[in-house]
């Protein structure tokens, strides 16, 4: 016995010295054993055994010489204040090397401790070495919080800078790193800094529950609290009145009185966590007034809040409801009342384990722990370096702020609670007012579509598809000379080319080298056709945007771009891309050509402004086979961004409703006019349902119905898609850093990845939430009904799309993500496999993904496609329910990740889906109203050049550049009722023309009269030259029919290629919705399809290569081509088919066939 207890005190003593170890402070010893040594570029912070333990560095370098050091009792004073006058950027202070295996792989938690003055800020980083391979390693700084720098905010109280990131495996060395980067007009001080694991913190606060009311003060003729746990009388009151509330009276604040009410904070709230809950009605004198209204408030003035957890509610500007719990990040909540004098409910939490959120008239409202990376946040803002502060909730004041700023208006039925509330607390204090609660009215588009008529800019057919009609020449521009126009200006160098006869201007060869000219428009004239003239003689990878040339930062109607040469054949000629410009409001306007790829230089030879004489586009001719279930044959305009308000131009950005109706119509005579037939839209973006609680890009009020309403009309169908990564309102407990610490997050929707905590790089990781957790899937379900309810008495909705990337939450997303406790117990249920893994390791989640990957990889693979496949037959049977004709659409994007194991193996687009969680075998063959798609990434290989970090491979690259003509990429589909090949548009982004995010970009073409304010961030979609655009469209067929075609990513993609868009989609969508038969013959890149359906002989046949083809084919008696190029084509014939060319026939009976394989030959 007793040596065990012997054994056990050494196990003891080394996990304690194992704990230890996995922390390290800076410096190691008590600042009075720290000297500092001086270089020409650098300051060494050394301990008196010759270590250092600091290194500051100056950008520039030389401004090291005149920053000032000195050490002191309890830190080190730093003047920075003559440097940063002289031009010092920033400070750097590094500490030494750390050689830590146990931080490989974990999350790491590292801290600066510096008082200073505001507006002083601190970004951290962590530089990190890796072997790349032997004897050679690698450095790589990753900042965690450049885009939100820790600012500092007492010369006396040093604030706690912390910050978080999970580690990669097998890293040979770190490095803490902190940059100054603000200047500061006084000295500051450096207390030192430590980095640890984050299950080696202390116990932290976590999340409060269970609310108890602690006050509630009626206000029914009184100013005393009706209950109270502490003092129910004021402790001051002056320039108040009463007058009528919600529930009888109310009391009434105003600033020219100067009203005060004030009571005791002790026993009535509790400082670290609570809610209030209260009715506010403005002043009608005071609605659109842009002064701050104090509500609710502590103490401590504002402006000397941060860090010391004091509580405010205001109206911020006015009309802008904000909560305020003075957390170390500063995160705080706020959503804009209506303008008016209605009585509105407003519910303020606060936690110091989650920070502040707020419920305004039953919506609830973030304050930092809901969006795309609520892990970080929870650890690195929810901290109060002054909390401790004498004086802080002594009281606490209603209608003002430190006795000022009176808030103009009502106040009735104060409650104060001891805990945050959550929505059904709201929900009943809010049902308790009946008729006199606020609701939000929501638009009649019935009414308001009837009201508007027919659609304004459509006009009939023409007798070919993608021509605009009659036009008038506005204006043409020649550049034939360095300066074509008095407005013309360029960064870079550019110069005059000639192609055969025609001079053009080119920019230059470096990425950024761009030209731009202003020009003037009509605002009347709803939209211009205009024309851009290029040499195709050379590679060009060339960037056009098109803008309102001053004072809107968010036009972007128009970026698009043109890609020449390498892979896609020249023709030695000059070619026009054309593209529709919708116009704003304004007569001023600019285009903007620009090298997008370094080695493939921008070049204009002519700008032409047109406008359409009829002023609609008119729409492509269509001929479609009988339906099947209420389908065709389908050419989708696809989203994946919520970014259809900056498409059209329409004066409000579709904000409103009648906004929102006239971008419906824009957006379908675009539609008709490309042949396109189904809108796809991200109804559900990143962190939820678009809507009243969570509208990015405002959105009109139930927008979704304004594209129903005017689709009904146009027989175009409409599926709104979900694409979620985050949840916008969480439930903030989930994530507290005690959860996180000890391990108990894995009982939460949270989801755990392999490396044993959760992932925070969500848009590229494995998903933040758990399709295998009831709540999660509770809430997928509630978004399919949501949508369904909204959709499903229009014909034009057709179902319910799933955009299925890795870090959507409707998956696993791959074997990164999904080891939480319930999942290993449910698989150990399923399987019969007991998983060895101790329960009580924080970081179990990487045990079992050790184990299971290494043990039981093949049953943990189908128990996870069982979990997600099962569900999402559910909803496709749900939607089956709700109407005969809906579909589900599964978008499988999966194809994104060019970094993953096995990318070019031939199994890999069927493994992926198998890891993330969708069997699509079990798809297709029990829910046949599935629509099964596979996407592909046209721009991956021209527009990246390596510069995404998962295209650093190069061979990666390479390889997607052809994957999609392979058979085995679609293998997703190749079981599918309904196929469907969607395009990607992976586009070019960038903010050129900001030098401060983009310095090679140089500075913004403003021009010497400053009348061009440059767009600063570039979306563009780029295609091939002409032609050669529909490779995409022509080579999905390639290996087997597909019933659907889809295009799209941030903007309209398809600008630019209407002419050979438009008869492709005549030829598509006139063949029958099933799927035909390869006929033999052909080779490598002819295919001909056939198939018997509702009494009739249909076949196509496609040109899936970059050259002009001619085929002889054999057709049956009385054959007709279906998009009307040939009436009769009895017997053998010699079609000519263009390159990515696409012809479709109908017989009463009979099949074709080849004569020959198909001869190639060349052409234009």
């Amino acid at each position: 016995m007793r040596a065990l207890r012997q054994l056990l005190m050494v196990a003891l003593f080394a996990a304690t010295f194992a704990a230890e170890a996995a922390r390290h402070e800076f410096p190691s010893v008590p600042w009075s054993r720290i000297r500092l040594v001086r270089s020409s570029l650098t300051v060494d912070a050394v301990d008196d055994s010759g270590s250092r333990q600091f290194r500051f560095m100056a950008e520039p370098r030389d401004r090291i010489e005149e920053i000032d050091f000195k050490i002191t009792e309890n830190g080190l004073l730093i003047d920075p204040t003559r440097a940063f006058s002289a031009g010092l950027k920033k400070l750097v202070c590094t500490s030494p090397e750390i050689q830590d295996p146990s931080f490989d792989g974990q999350y790491v938690v590292y801290e600066a401790n510096v008082a200073g003055p505001p507006p002083a800020s601190i970004i951290s980083a962590i530089t990190m070495q890796r072997e790349v391979s032997p004897g050679k390693k690698s450095f790589h700084c990753v900042f965690a919080n450049r885009s939100r720098p820790f600012v500092l905010f007492s010369d006396k109280t040093p604030r706690r800078c912390r910050a978080v990131m999970l580690l990669p495996d097998k890293t040979s060395g770190y490095a803490l790193r902190f940059d100054i980067t603000a200047p500061a007009k006084e000295p500051y001080v450096f207390h030192g800094a430590a980095v640890g694991r984050l299950y080696d913190l202390p116990p932290q606060p976590d999340a409060a529950k269970d609310p108890k009311l602690l006050m509630h003060v009626p206000f029914d003729g009184s100013l005393d609290a009706s209950a109270a746990k502490g003092d129910p009388r004021p402790l001051s009151s002056k320039g108040l009145d009463f007058g009528p509330g919600v529930f009888g009276s109310s009391v009434r604040f105003s600033s020219a009185a100067k009203s005060i009410l004030e009571y005791a904070f002790a026993g009535n709230a509790e400082p670290a966590h609570g809610a209030v809950s209260l009715w506010v009605r403005r002043n009608p004198a005071m609605v659109g007034k842009t002064a701050n209204g104090w509500i609710f408030s502590t103490p401590r003035p504002f402006n000397d809040r941060i860090g010391t957890g004091s509580l405010y509610l205001w109206l911020w500007g006015g009309d802008k409801v904000r909560s305020d719990n003075s957390n170390d990040g500063d995160l705080s909540a706020s959503r804009k009342l209506p303008r008016d004098d209605a009585w509105h409910h407003i519910v303020f939490n606060w936690d110091r384990a989650t920070g502040t959120s707020l419920f305004v008239d039953g919506v609830q409202v973030p304050g930092g722990t809901g969006g795309l990376d609520p892990v970080v946040r929870a650890v690195t803002a929810y901290t109060y370096s002054r909390a401790g502060e004498a004086g802080l909730f002594d009281r606490f004041r209603l209608g003002s702020v430190s006795g000022v700023g009176a808030f103009d208006g009502w106040i009735d039925d104060l409650r104060i609670y001891s805990a945050p509330l959550r929505m059904r607390e709201v929900k009943r204090l809010r049902a308790a007012a009946g008729d006199a609660a606020y609701r939000t009215p929501r638009p009649d588009y019935a009414v308001l579509s009837a009201a508007r008529g027919e659609n304004p800019y459509v006009a009939p057919p023409l007798e070919r598809a993608g021509d605009f009609g009659p036009m008038t020449l506005v204006k043409e521009w020649r550049f034939d000379r360095e300066k074509p126009d008095p407005s013309f200006r360029h960064y870079g160098k550019i110069r005059i080319g000639k192609l055969g006869e025609t001079p053009y201007v080119e920019a230059g060869a470096n990425r950024s080298d761009r030209f731009a000219m202003t020009f003037g428009v009509d605002s009347k004239v709803p939209f211009y056709v205009l024309e851009f003239d290029y040499p195709d003689d050379a590679k060009r990878t060339m960037d056009i945007i098109v803008q309102e040339s001053g004072g809107f930062v968010d036009d972007y109607a128009l970026q698009v771009g043109v890609l020449t040469g390498d892979d896609i054949p020249v023709s030695g000629r000059i070619r026009t891309h054309r593209c529709i410009y919708w116009t704003r409001p304004v007569t001023n306007a600019a285009f903007i050509a620009m090298t997008a790829r370094t080695g493939g230089p921008a070049a204009l030879s002519a700008f032409r402004i047109y406008r359409v004489d009829s002023g609609r586009l008119p729409a492509a001719s269509m001929k479609e086979s009988p339906k099947k279930d209420g389908w065709g044959r389908t050419v989708a305009l696809y989203y994946e961004d919520a970014a259809v308000n900056y498409d059209f131009s329409v004066r409000d950005e579709g904000s409103s409703p009648e906004g929102a109706l006239d971008m419906a119509d824009r957006c379908a005579a675009v539609m008709k006019f490309t042949g396109e037939n189904l809108f796809a839209y991200p109804a559900v973006w990143y962190e939820g349902l678009i809507g009243e609680t969570y509208n990015p890009r405002r959105h009109a009020p139930g927008f979704m119905s304004a594209f129903y309403e005017r689709f009904d009309r146009e027989d175009i169908g409409v599926v709104p898609l979900i694409n979620q990564m985050g949840l916008y309102t969480p439930d903030p407990a989930w994530f507290t850093t005690e959860r996180l610490r000890t391990g108990r997050i894995h009982e939460t929707p949270v989801s755990i990845a392999s490396s044993g905590f959760p992932d925070s790089h969500i848009t590229l990781g494995p998903p933040q939430y758990n399709i295998a957790h009831p709540a999660i899937r509770a809430y997928c379900s509630r978004l399919v009904d949501s949508l369904i309810a909204e959709g499903v008495k229009h014909r034009s909705f057709k179902g319910v799309g799933l955009h299925l990337k890795y870090s959507g939450f409707a998956w696993f997303g791959s074997l990164k993500g999904g080891y939480n406790d319930y999942c290993i117990e449910a698989f150990e249920k399923w399987s019969g496999i007991k998983v060895p893994v101790d329960r009580r390791d924080p970081a179990r989640g990487r045990l079992y993904a050790e184990w299971l990957l290494s043990n039981a990889r093949g049953k943990w693979i189908r128990w996870r496609c069982k979990v997600c496949t099962d569900f999402w037959i559910e909803m496709a049977n749900k939607l089956a329910s709700a109407r005969s004709d809906l579909k589900l659409w599964i978008n499988n994007i999966c194809v994104l990740d060019a970094s993953m194991d096995g990318f070019s193996e031939s199994d890999y687009m069927r493994r992926t889906a198998l890891e993330g969680g969708l069997d699509s075998d079990r798809l297709a063959r029990e829910a046949p109203n599935i629509i099964l798609g596979q996407t592909t990434l046209p721009a991956d290989y021209r527009t990246t050049d390596g510069s995404l970090w998962f295209y650093r491979n190069e061979e990666n690259r390479a390889y997607q550049r052809t994957m999609h003509l392979r058979r085995n990429f679609w293998d997703f589909t190749r079981g599918a009722s309904y196929p469907l090949a969607h395009q990607h548009d992976r586009y070019w982004e960038d903010a050129t023309g900001n030098p401060r995010r983009n310095p090679r970009s140089g500075d913004a073409l403003s021009g010497p009269k400053r009348d061009l304010d440059e767009h600063n961030w570039r979306v563009s979609t780029l295609n091939p030259a002409g032609e050669y655009a529909m490779n995409h469209y022509a080579e999905s067929l390639l290996n087997q029919d597909m019933l659907g075609v889809s295009k799209g990513g941030y903007l309209i993609g398809t600008y630019g290629m209407e002419e050979y868009l438009a008869p492709f989609a005549q030829a598509f969508r006139a063949l029958p919705p099933v799927r035909m038969d390869t006929l033999p013959g052909g080779g490598a890149n002819l295919r001909l399809r056939h198939v018997n359906y509702a009494g009739r002989s249909w076949f196509y046949i496609v040109n899936c290569s970059k050259v002009k083809t001619e085929a002889k084919v054999v057709f049956p008696e009385n054959t007709k081509e279906l998009s009307g190029y040939c009436a009769k084509c009895d017997g053998m014939r010699t079609l000519e088919l263009a390159p990515y060319g696409l012809r479709s026939f109908v017989a009463p009976a009979g099949m074709p066939k080849f004569m020959d394989n198909g001869k190639s030959g060349g052409g234009k």
